[in-house]
């Protein structure tokens, strides 16, 4: 309920910036299914810095990859390529 009540509350004003940490991972099928419909549309106006271990949703929602591996920041222009360092 904290999360939903969480994210609720940052959703409610319009900032340049959002930190999302892993948003999608909690609640039911439809507060999700919600999360994401909000969450797209301030992506229409807003910049979005999300943490995520969901690579269709990374897929989906970016346009760069930020990878913190081996103590060090590696950065991807091109998302698919981000994953594909993710996940070797």
């Amino acid at each position: 309920m904290r999360s939903r009540v969480a994210f609720g509350l940052s959703m409610a004003f319009d900032f340049d910036y959002y930190l999302i940490d892993e948003v999608m991972s909690v609640g039911d099928a439809q507060f999700k299914r919600k999360c994401a419909e909000v969450f797209e549309d301030r992506l229409k106006k807003s910049n979005v810095v999300l943490v995520s271990h969901s690579m269709p949703e990374i897929k989906k929602l970016c346009d760069i990859v930020l990878l913190v591996r081996g103590g060090g920041i590696h950065v991807y222009d091109d998302v698919d390529e981000g994953i594909q360092a993710y996940n070797s």
